[in-house]
């Protein structure tokens, strides 16, 4: 029932490269957002 209910180990690798991208200086902003149904929400974020 876990392994059903967890995304694959990869789910969380964007968290991670965001972190470590902050961790190298890099400032990051949101470049898109959207809200569905009013409980799902998409967001895209932009390191430089």
């Amino acid at each position: 029932m876990a392994a059903h209910n967890h995304g694959p180990e990869g789910h969380l690798l964007p968290l991670l490269v965001a972190l470590r991208a902050v961790e190298l200086g890099a400032r990051g902003g949101r470049i898109y957002s959207s809200v569905e149904h009013g409980v799902l929400r998409r967001d895209a974020y932009r390191f430089t």
